[in-house]
């Protein structure tokens, strides 16, 4: 009895300099209403779909929530692409738990009282192509704690705002 979809709209601009590329996201993985009952309602995909959906910190996962993304970007010349990206998370089921990227429980509220507003996340991203077999991804990520976050206490640490840099490089042979 669980389920999830994604849908994206972008629009890119091909004539404009730069090549810039605007667009809206919104991603959604049903929540367990009540995890105590024999019914599982929470979304469980096979695959992680870390950096695809919800964002570069992959604090948050496909799994009891919703995210809405405004993305925008552009290609400065042909071997660099820069981005930005702003999310806005949200539970589905407050009884359910918040869950990262990874499918792990990071926290829930059994009382189902605490805000459904997980928080927000800005993504800043760079990726350049030397050739085609090296290229570079670069990134910065800050995650803005909301009112469920506040609201719950958690056994991991993760109680406030966090910032988490990346650098990826990718060798095709």
């Amino acid at each position: 009895q669980a389920f999830a979809y994604a849908l994206n709209v972008f629009y890119t601009f091909k004539e404009a300099t730069y090549t810039p590329t605007i667009g809206i996201e919104y991603t959604f993985a049903s929540g367990d209403e009540d995890p105590d009952d024999d019914e599982v309602e929470t979304f469980d995909s096979l695959y992680t779909f870390s950096h695809n959906y919800q964002g570069y910190a992959d604090i948050f996962g496909w799994k009891n929530g919703s995210d809405i993304a405004l993305k925008a970007s552009a290609k400065p010349n042909t071997q660099w692409t820069v981005g930005l990206d702003f999310h806005i998370f949200e539970l589905d089921e407050e009884k359910d738990a918040w869950y990262t990227a990874s499918g792990a429980a990071l926290r829930e509220d059994d009382s189902g009282e605490s805000d459904e507003s997980v928080g927000t996340e800005i993504d800043l991203y760079a990726k350049f192509v030397y050739d085609a077999h090296l290229n570079f991804w670069m990134g910065y990520s800050h995650f803005f704690a909301g009112d469920f976050v506040e609201d719950t206490k958690s056994a991991t640490g993760i109680d406030d705002d966090m910032d988490w840099l990346f650098l990826q490089m990718m060798v095709n042979f």
